[in-house]
């Protein structure tokens, strides 16, 4: 029996190391803000024998094995910066949400979340947000927060006030012409810098 019990274990182990042999080479995890910038992505597997796992795989498992220089380590999602799948699409992971980047290695990265209706009726609807950097907190792409972001750079505040002249005028730029806008250094002259 106790044969019979350490064959099957035996089985067991080279059945999950295969599967994270057989892991993916397009989608992954970046563990910090450094990882992405830099990027450094790690392949992630979720332990089931799918060749690629998708973004939603990824998401919705607590924990995603990952091949870090050869060695194979199981990651706690909250651990985990963003996620990037085989489309090359990146969701930074951030106080539990889902933050889909639309600007990747830009110095000020713009975010959206896809709000699902929540009744016949309703209609999908995206929201925007930004952070100051890929290490800051994210926040609700507005004028006002913008301005706050960046309270001394006038240049860049008072190009955003002459360009849009609310929220929606904004939020029509990003997403009719997939324009994003310029970090506020680029406002700068390079002496007050």
């Amino acid at each position: 029996m106790k044969k019979l019990s350490f064959i099957l274990l035996l089985i067991g182990c080279i059945c999950a190391l295969s599967s994270v042999k057989a892991q993916s080479n397009c989608s992954g995890v970046f563990l910090t803000a450094n990882d992405l910038s830099t990027g450094k992505l790690y392949y992630a597997n979720t332990g089931r024998n799918k060749p690629s796992p998708s973004d939603y795989d990824l998401l919705t498992k607590k924990k995603i094995i990952i091949n870090q220089s050869g060695v194979i380590y199981q990651i706690d999602k909250k651990n985990i910066y963003a996620i990037e799948d085989c489309n090359g699409k990146i969701i930074r992971i951030y106080k539990g949400g889902y933050y889909s980047l639309l600007n990747p290695r830009e110095n000020m990265p713009i975010y959206m979340v896809t709000q699902n209706p929540a009744s016949k009726g309703d209609i999908a609807i995206n929201k925007y947000y930004f952070s100051k950097n890929s290490n800051s907190e994210i926040k609700e792409l507005t004028i006002n927060n913008l301005e706050a972001a960046y309270p001394d750079f006038h240049q860049f505040n008072d190009a955003m006030k002459r360009i849009y002249k609310t929220d929606k005028d904004l939020f029509a730029f990003i997403y009719a012409d997939s324009h994003l806008p310029k970090r506020p250094s680029t406002y700068i002259k390079s002496d007050q810098k």
